[in-house]
């Protein structure tokens, strides 16, 4: 299992960019991500820390995006028709949608970094006996 210089495994570290892109807002992924890129060695680490905040961009960059174009959509068919509210549903549960995904995916890819450590382990054991 390799360590970083702050003494946790490499796979903790990349769960915690993980998570911290899912849940914890641009400043602590920023600081996460920053250590990462400027202080660890491995590449795989690396890889980990600069997805996570490239699919927090994106993700937030389509969020922003959904949400210009789409509230002025809604606003022109509510004039249009104001009884008809069917596409301010469609539009409600596409932000919904936007909203949710990018913490499940992060958090799944988080997850899968946790795991990771556990087949790392296994593997060196197998190669052992």
């Amino acid at each position: 299992m390799k360590k970083t210089r702050l003494g946790i495994s490499t796979s903790l570290l990349a769960a915690l960019a993980y998570f911290t892109a899912a849940f914890g807002g641009y400043p602590a992924t920023l600081l996460v991500c920053g250590y990462i890129l400027l202080f660890e060695k491995d590449g795989k680490l690396r890889k980990s820390a600069v997805k996570a905040l490239v699919l927090m961009v994106l993700f937030t960059a389509v969020l922003s995006f959904t949400s210009i174009f789409g509230t002025s959509t809604v606003g022109i068919s509510s004039m249009v028709s104001p009884i008809n509210a069917g596409s301010a549903t469609v539009y409600t549960l596409v932000v919904l949608i936007l909203s949710v995904l990018p913490k499940l995916v992060l958090s799944v890819l988080g997850i899968l970094a946790l795991l990771e450590k556990d087949k790392n382990v296994q593997a060196s054991n197998e190669n052992e006996q």
